[in-house]
């Protein structure tokens, strides 16, 4: 039986920094609304203010009435309130929310109250392309936000280490997530670095740092479905920690998440026989990146270098690459976790198994130029710095073992050196396997096909580089490891809305100009102004769409006995990409 609505109203007072300095204090009252199932705010009335500097609250004084620009029927005063705020991003985001699906998966794994907060201080971050959390507190009083009763900077400190620890909500929000995802999905996994100063991290630790700033890292780990240019999940981990030990808690999680069955793609990073014997043992699919240097990929490579180059072999539409593929059963070994008293095993013996598998042979042939180009220069700069009488015994020892692989040096008597030629065999030998590449898979058996989805995988790539340019990533930002975590997830959020405006905005500049069949949609004037559009949008970043829709506003005017609301005027090109957005 539902509780019975008490229409108890609850009263707060609320801190909001202003441009000043000041600090003005609200005197807040809220109430339930049986009917539009919301808890809504009934009175806001500045109270006092706390004067820049000083920490005593200081009454204001109260408003001046007005002569009452509008009248009524009695003849006496009414009194007029106006508000005005930029609402021509703030809706893109809100339709943006409902139509991926965010929004209903965090209302779906977690209270009313905490949805509407992470949605406002996500929407926050995705419309101020990654502006630092304390500016939200200003920002909010030009734009409104789903929390209308305001973000402080208790509520934000608060929200992230309540968050950080409730595993159940960011587990919940990524099933519900996965859930929105079709069939056999395909899924990038990666990872970056996030510095930090703070020695309270207990996941900071000096490792490979991607920004190669010097600081101990975190790692960020994302599972990303390259179809639906969404990210699936996240997690953390030590920044020393290498990525190829990663992937088994990541295909635990996908399985946990009702994902059985996605093909995974990774890069040489996650490679080894063990995470590929995880996969094969797991049932997913997968294609990864693997280093031509593996002895059973050298193997095939050395037998089949003559068969790839060929003219049958070669797809111009992939800038002119060439491409075998090698269908073998290839042996894998597994640790076991538990022994097996059936098969008189114990913990940690190694079985084989054998597996079909793909091998996907590639050579690139700009690559290649490039690469022998790069060594040419990096040989001739070593051979100038030596013949210019730089001692050998003051290079790095990595220089010094180059120089000896592939140079001759000769020197006289006392021991000076008077010639530097190339080892040509050795120079040649080091650019032999220049230009090729290797993918396996156990599921994909066109190799353009799987170096198409592969290449697919530079959108997590991509995904990173918003996150440390759009969502204030770049750095953790806070002290400690549980409200890293919530901060993370609110940063996910905000970088899912930004991803799929993304999505659509491209997907839009690809489908504009073009007929479709419907004779409404093809018309000369629709056409011409589809153009127009596309235009446009070719000519203007992403950052700066976003900057546009922001100069809309709405301004709402309130009196006794009417209300009035009107907003900015639209262009035909605005409403044409409003539109296309489905709004």
């Amino acid at each position: 039986m539902a509780r019975k609505l008490t229409g108890k109203v609850t009263k707060n007072r609320a801190q909001v920094l202003q441009k000043n300095g000041d600090i003005y204090i609200y005197e807040r009252e809220y109430k339930y609304n049986p009917e539009t199932r919301k808890t809504e705010r009934i009175l806001n009335k500045l109270a006092a203010k706390i004067p820049k500097g000083t920490d005593k609250e200081v009454p204001t004084r109260p408003k001046r009435k007005t002569n009452g620009a509008v009248g009524n029927d009695s003849g006496l005063p009414s009194q007029l309130l106006a508000s005005r705020q930029h609402t021509g991003l703030t809706d893109i985001l809100d339709h943006v929310g409902k139509v991926s699906g965010i929004d209903h998966a965090l209302f779906s794994s977690t209270d009313y109250g905490t949805a509407l907060k992470i949605i406002s201080i996500a929407r926050f971050l995705a419309a101020s392309s990654g502006d630092s959390l304390p500016h939200i507190q200003t920002w909010q009083l030009t734009h409104p936000i789903p929390y209308e009763e305001g973000i402080t900077e208790d509520i934000y400190y608060t929200l992230c280490r309540d968050v950080g620890k409730d595993e159940t909500l960011r587990q919940s929000f990524f099933q519900e997530r996965c859930r929105q995802l079709g069939s056999h999905p395909l899924i990038a996994f990666d990872s970056t670095t996030q510095s930090t100063y703070s020695g309270n991290q207990i996941d900071a630790r000096y490792g490979f740092n991607k920004d190669k700033d010097g600081l101990k890292t975190t790692k960020y780990l994302t599972l990303y479905s390259v179809d639906d240019r969404q990210p699936v999940a996240f997690t953390k981990q030590p920044g020393n920690l290498p990525d190829v030990t990663s992937l088994s808690n990541a295909l635990k999680q996908l399985d946990v998440l009702g994902q059985c069955r996605p093909e995974i793609v990774t890069d040489n990073g996650y490679y080894s026989e063990e995470n590929l014997a995880g996969m094969c043992l797991g049932g997913f699919r997968f294609i990864t990146l693997a280093k031509t240097s593996t002895a059973w990929v050298r193997k095939e490579l050395d037998r089949h270098k003559d068969d790839i180059i060929t003219i049958k072999n070669r797809r111009t539409e992939l800038s002119g690459i060439y491409c075998y593929t090698e269908m073998l059963t290839h042996t894998f070994e597994k640790a076991r976790k538990y022994a097996s008293r059936k098969k008189g095993l114990e913990k940690g013996s190694v079985e084989t198994f054998d597996k079909r598998i793909y091998l996907h042979l590639y050579f690139n042939p700009i690559k290649k130029e490039n690469d022998d180009n790069a060594f040419y220069a990096q040989m001739e700069e070593l051979k100038n710095v030596i013949e210019k009488g730089s001692p050998i015994d003051e290079l790095s020892a990595a220089v010094q073992k180059k120089a000896g692989k592939y140079l001759n040096i000769k020197r006289d008597k006392e021991g000076t050196v008077y010639s530097v030629t190339y080892k040509e065999e050795e120079c040649n030998g080091a650019c032999r396997y220049h230009g090729y590449f290797a993918l396996v898979s156990n599921h994909e058996k066109d190799c353009f096909e799987a170096l198409k989805k592969y290449r697919k995988r530079e959108k997590v790539e991509e995904y990173f580089q918003m996150a440390k340019e759009d969502a204030d990533a770049s750095k953790t930002r806070v002290w400690y490891a549980d409200h890293l975590m919530g901060r993370m997830m609110v940063q996910f959020i905000a970088l899912a809305y930004e991803d799929y405006l993304r999505y659509r905005i491209g997907k839009m500049k690809a489908e504009l100009g073009k007929e479709n069949g419907d004779p409404l949609h093809d018309t000369k004037e629709n056409l011409a102004a589809e153009q127009d559009l596309k235009k446009w949008l070719a000519g203007i970043s992403f950052s700066n769409i976003l900057r546009w829709f922001d100069a809309y506003e709405t301004t709402k005017v309130s009196t006794k006995i009417s209300q009035y609301r009107w907003g900015t005027e639209t262009t035909n090109r605005d409403r044409l990409f409003l539109k296309k957005l489905g709004m």
